[in-house]
């Protein structure tokens, strides 16, 4: 079983559900998956968790949103603003 970015997921040992979205996979070999879960009754967020993918138990299908612009370290550096 391949955890993907996206999938709704369980951790079978605390019971704790959510979406997973970051991967993490260290030198040791150890992967673990930051796993998202819903926002509570008042709508309010909850903090999101890394759990070992090994814990996890897929739930749901995966969604993905679109990419309309580079993020992170390789994105395009804005352009200086000179007064």
């Amino acid at each position: 079983m391949e955890i993907k970015l996206g999938q709704e997921v369980q951790d079978v040992i605390s019971g704790y559900k959510g979406r997973v979205t970051g991967l993490m996979e260290y030198i040791t070999g150890c992967k673990q998956a930051l796993v998202t879960p819903r926002v509570d009754e008042k709508g309010e967020m909850r903090d999101p968790h890394y759990v070992d993918v090994d814990r996890l138990v897929i739930m749901g299908e995966a969604i993905s949103l679109p990419i309309t612009a580079p993020a992170g370290p390789s994105a395009p550096t804005p352009p200086e603003r000179h007064s």
